[in-house]
């Protein structure tokens, strides 16, 4: 997992970013994974579990469509 810390670190650099977080659909398509790592504070990585159905990022999925804008979390 090193690798995703090294990816993360530089985007956050590269676009002066407060934090940067991955979104991976987990392999039941239920849920997203939200992995958070550059920026994360002293805790380092976290990963939060999004219910995916109701929600913008079925939206996307299903679409499979751009969507830009604030979202809970950043």
């Amino acid at each position: 997992m090193v690798a995703v810390d090294v990816v993360a670190e530089d985007l956050r650099r590269r676009f002066e970013a407060t934090g940067v977080s991955f979104r991976i659909v987990d392999l039941t398509g239920m849920a997203v994974a939200r992995l958070s790592t550059a920026g994360a504070g002293e805790g380092g990585r976290e990963a939060e579990r999004i219910p995916m159905f109701g929600s913008v990022y079925e939206q996307v999925i299903a679409g499979r469509q751009l969507r830009c804008g604030k979202f809970r979390g950043g």
